[in-house]
């Protein structure tokens, strides 16, 4: 939906009044956000589940970044409650955790990355590689 680029820029605009540690401040928090949603697969981190406060009042605090919130399903988000535990569990339930946590994907790319070893879409792991090489 976005690329890890146009969140940073997007941040950017903050500097003008803030001045330019907003930027990397609000950056850092974006990436301390998609850090754990790549250690455990979360595949619902869209744009509509993170926000930054602004205040607009002169003198007023910087940007930050909300609490995150709508969280409670993200890891899951496309299996019914219903089958968790039938397809989690048992012998072969870890061995269908790994493969699910494998297949995630984020919702957030990164400009020029792309997908590796057949795959259609670019992995967790091959975005937080991107950030950490870009940044």
């Amino acid at each position: 939906m976005f690329s890890v680029q146009a969140v940073k820029n997007a941040f950017g605009a903050h500097s003008l009044q803030y001045g330019e540690h907003v930027e990397d401040d609000l950056f850092s928090g974006f990436v301390s956000r998609l850090t754990p949603d790549a250690l455990i697969g979360v595949q619902d981190r869209h744009h509509e589940n993170w926000g930054v406060i602004v205040q607009r009042d002169v003198g007023g605090p910087p940007p930050h970044f909300a609490p995150l919130y709508d969280s409670a399903r993200g890891l899951f988000c496309n299996v019914p409650d219903g089958e968790l535990s039938q397809r989690f569990t048992g012998r072969d339930g870890l061995q269908r955790l790994d493969g699910y946590v494998a297949r995630a994907r984020p919702l957030v790319g990164f400009d020029g990355l792309k997908p590796v070893q057949g795959r259609r879409y670019v992995t967790h792991d091959q975005l937080l590689a991107a950030v950490f090489r870009g940044y």
